[in-house]
């Protein structure tokens, strides 16, 4: 799944987060998966390792999912 938080100019921050790790990670509300992530760069709740400041950086992460040998 990739979620989005938009600045307006563009992207702000993206997650990039598996369904299966997804499914493990958010809670359980009136039958919906419902994740609360914390856009700031510092922030150490349990999404930091998905997060990407970038649109390179979300490309970048994305196309490594896709093709593990890619560099």
């Amino acid at each position: 799944m990739i979620a989005a938080l938009l600045d307006g100019a563009g992207m702000a921050t993206a997650w990039l987060i598996p369904a299966g790790d997804l499914a493990a990670l958010a809670s359980r509300k009136t039958g919906k998966l419902v994740m609360t992530a914390s856009p700031k760069p510092a922030s150490r709740d349990k999404y930091a390792g998905f997060r990407r400041h970038s649109a390179e950086a979300l490309a970048t992460a994305l196309i490594a999912r896709i093709d593990p040998g890619s560099d």
